[in-house]
C-alpha cells in the first residue's frame, strides 16, 4: 500500500511540475498547524511543562522555562 502510494505521488510530481508544490506546502504546514495547537493544550494542563519536558527529553531547566 505504501510503496502504491509513493509510485502516485513520484507520477503526480513528474505530470504536474507546478501544481503540487502548493498541495505539499498546505499540506506541510497543516502538519506544523496541528503540532502547535496541541502543544498549546498540553501546555494548558495541569503540569504540562513537565509532561511536554518528559515527551521531548527536554532536562534542560532553561529550555523548560522558555516554553
Amino acid at each position: 500500500m505504501t510503496d502504491d502510494f509513493i509510485v502516485r505521488w513520484a507520477t503526480y510530481v513528474r505530470e504536474n511540475p507546478t501544481k503540487w508544490k502548493k498541495q505539499h506546502t498546505r499540506f506541510i504546514n497543516a502538519i506544523f498547524e496541528k503540532h502547535y495547537a496541541w502543544k498549546e493544550r498540553m501546555l494548558a494542563l495541569p503540569n504540562g511543562k513537565e509532561k511536554l519536558a518528559k515527551l521531548y527529553g527536554i532536562k534542560n531547566k532553561e529550555i523548560l522555562d522558555k516554553m
